[in-house]
């Protein structure tokens, strides 16, 4: 989160996702969904239907996120 703030981008957290192993990335119709495990890989989604409905949870859970510090 550290560097991320160091370039001005905003960064919150959720205690309960913690231990997620998991990231993604949206940007224009494409959702990429990366593993951080052991053997990293990456799947890229290209739907609009998709990227705008995970664009819709991800506004929910940045609302209950807490700012990193």
């Amino acid at each position: 989160g550290r560097k991320f703030k160091q370039y001005g981008h905003q960064v919150k957290v959720l205690p309960e996702l913690s231990n997620s192993q998991i990231d993604f990335t949206l940007f224009k119709h494409k959702l990429a969904l990366t593993s951080l495990s052991d053997k990293p890989f990456m799947v890229v989604i290209e739907s609009e239907t998709v990227s705008e409905s995970i664009k819709a949870i991800f506004e929910i859970v940045w609302r209950a996120g807490r700012a990193f510090r």
